[in-house]
């Protein structure tokens, strides 16, 4: 798949709540990622709220479980703004 940004949002999940963090850029150089830009400029609204929202839910699946703790949910971004996880 053809994708123009890396991208990645921090999450924390709690007994009481589920919040974003904060979000950013995974830069690669020669096919390796070369640090961590946040938080994210220039992305679209709508991959910007589904990342928010993909964010959240995924947050809320753990806490069902009963996880605490952080998480961060890894994506690619094409250049029409169609976001797809990756890990």
């Amino acid at each position: 798949m053809e994708h123009t940004r890396a991208i990645s949002a921090q999450g924390d999940a709690t007994a009481t709540r589920v919040e974003v963090a904060f979000d950013g850029e995974m830069p690669t150089s020669g096919g390796s990622f070369a640090g961590y830009c946040s938080p994210l400029q220039d992305l679209p609204a709508r991959a910007r709220e589904e990342l928010t929202d993909w964010t959240q839910t995924l947050g809320g699946h753990l806490a069902a479980e009963g996880y605490r703790g952080p998480y961060s949910p890894d994506l690619v971004c094409t250049q029409d703004g169609t976001l797809y996880a990756l890990e």
